[in-house]
C-alpha cells in the first residue's frame, strides 16, 4: 500500500476535501456519462484537463471557495498527467497573481466546479 502525496511513474494517491452537495453532484455526473463510482479519480483528472484549457483558468481559481460546514475527505488517485498539469495550473496561477503559493486542492475543487458547471449547461443547482 502506497501513502498518501506519494508519486510514481504513473499516479499519486491523495486526498480532496469537498462539501457534500458536490459530492452528490459528481456522482449524479458519473452516473449520467456512464462511469461507475469508482471512476471518481478519472472524471477529476478529466475536469481538471478541461479546466486548464481554459486561458482564464486563474481567474476561476481564485473566484473559488468553500463554505465551513458539511464537507467529505475523499481520496482520489491521479494521473501522472494530471499531477502534471495541477503542477502547470499552480504556476499560472503563481504568476498571474504573484503570489507565492496555491492550495492544489483549490485547483481542482475549481476544475471540478467549472465541469459541474459545464454539463448543466451554465447553471448547478
Amino acid at each position: 500500500m502506497k501513502a498518501f502525496g506519494v508519486v510514481n511513474d504513473k499516479k499519486m494517491r491523495t486526498s480532496l476535501r469537498l462539501p457534500q452537495p458536490v459530492l452528490k453532484k459528481i456522482a449524479d455526473s458519473l452516473i449520467t456519462n456512464d462511469y461507475s463510482l469508482k471512476y471518481r479519480s478519472r472524471w477529476i483528472c478529466e475536469a481538471l484537463d478541461e479546466f486548464i484549457q481554459i486561458d482564464e483558468y486563474p481567474d476561476l481559481i481564485a473566484e473559488q471557495f468553500m463554505d465551513k460546514g458539511d464537507n467529505e475527505v475523499i481520496p482520489i488517485t491521479l494521473s501522472h498527467q494530471a499531477h502534471q498539469q495541477l503542477a502547470v495550473a499552480a504556476q499560472g496561477y503563481v504568476e498571474r497573481f504573484n503570489t507565492a503559493v496555491i492550495d492544489q486542492s483549490d485547483i481542482l475543487r475549481a476544475a471540478i466546479i467549472h465541469r459541474l458547471i459545464h454539463e448543466a449547461g451554465g447553471v448547478v443547482a
